[in-house]
C-alpha cells in the first residue's frame, strides 16, 4: 500500500513539474513582431494642418504644425516614431519625413520577414528594401520588389505613387488622393514554419492645406489637375499567430 501511494505521489509531481514553466521562459507572442512608423500625435488628429515656411519650401520635412487655435508647433512636437496597435487608424507623418524616403516602416523581429504588396499587378505602389543596410533602405542601396524575404529586424520603404509609371526608383513627397494600399507581413522560423501574419492598410488622406500649385513637390507623372496629398493613414488591420505558436490566452489579458 505504501509503495502504491508513493508511486501515485511521484506521478502527480511529475505531471505538475511538466506543466510548470518559469515565468521568465515564457514568450509573449505580442513581442515577436513590432511594426513602427513616424505618426502624428493623437492630440493633433483633426486639429490643425502642416505648413511650409517660405525659406523651407525645398525642405518640406521641416515644416511646422498650425493648430486650429493658431498655435505653431515644431515637427518633433507633433510627429514621433511609434509602434502600431491593432485596430488603431493613425495618421502618418508627411511623405519623406525625417529625411527618410517615401514612407518607412520599421519591422522589429528576430525571425525571417516576408513582405507582400497586395497591389502587385497594378503597379501603383512600389516597395523597397535593402540587404546591405536593412534598417535604412535608401535610393542608393535598395531593391524594389512586390514580394520579398529578409532577416529581421529591417525597414521597408513604401512609395504610394497612385498611378502607373515605368520608373522603378521613385522618391516622392506627394501622392494622389482617393487611393488605398494593402500589405501583408509574415514571419517564419528557421524551419520555415509560419509564426505571425499581420495585415496593413494605408489610405491617402485629403490634404486641404497642401499648396497644389507648388510644382517643386510634384512628380512629372502628375498632371496639374490631379489633387495631391502629403498624408496617409495607416492601420494594423490584424495580427494573428499560427496555431502551433498559440499560447495561454491569459498572457494577453490587459
Amino acid at each position: 500500500m505504501k509503495r502504491l501511494l508513493a508511486m501515485l505521489i511521484s506521478s502527480v509531481l511529475l505531471v505538475s513539474c511538466g506543466e510548470y514553466e518559469p515565468e521568465e521562459n515564457k514568450v509573449d507572442i505580442k513581442e515577436e513582431l513590432k511594426i513602427s512608423a513616424y505618426l502624428l500625435g493623437e492630440e493633433f488628429e483633426g486639429n490643425g494642418y502642416w505648413a511650409y515656411s517660405e525659406d523651407r519650401k525645398q525642405y518640406p520635412n521641416f515644416g511646422y504644425w498650425v493648430s486650429d487655435d493658431g498655435r505653431e508647433y515644431d515637427d518633433d512636437e507633433v510627429f514621433a516614431l511609434e509602434e502600431l496597435e491593432v485596430g488603431e487608424v493613425r495618421t502618418l507623418a508627411p511623405l519623406g519625413y525625417n529625411s527618410t524616403h517615401n514612407i518607412t516602416l520599421w519591422i522589429e523581429c528576430d525571425d525571417i520577414i516576408e513582405f507582400t504588396s497586395e497591389q502587385a499587378e497594378d503597379y501603383t505602389v512600389q516597395v523597397s528594401y535593402s540587404l546591405k543596410d536593412p534598417d535604412e533602405p535608401l535610393l542608393t542601396n535598395w531593391t524594389t520588389a512586390d514580394n520579398f524575404r529578409m532577416r529581421g529586424p529591417a525597414a521597408v520603404s513604401i512609395c504610394p505613387i497612385g498611378k502607373f509609371t515605368e520608373s522603378e526608383r521613385i522618391v516622392t513627397k506627394v501622392t494622389l488622393t482617393g487611393k488605398e494600399y494593402n500589405f501583408t507581413v509574415k514571419t517564419y522560423s528557421e524551419d520555415d514554419s509560419l509564426i505571425i501574419t499581420a495585415k496593413l492598410r494605408l489610405t491617402v488622406l485629403e490634404d486641404e492645406a497642401y499648396p497644389n500649385g507648388e510644382d517643386a513637390f510634384r512628380l512629372s507623372i502628375f498632371s496639374p489637375n490631379e489633387v495631391l496629398s502629403r498624408f496617409l493613414s495607416i492601420e494594423l488591420v490584424s495580427y494573428e499567430y499560427s496555431d502551433i505558436y498559440k499560447l495561454d490566452e491569459s498572457m494577453y489579458e490587459e
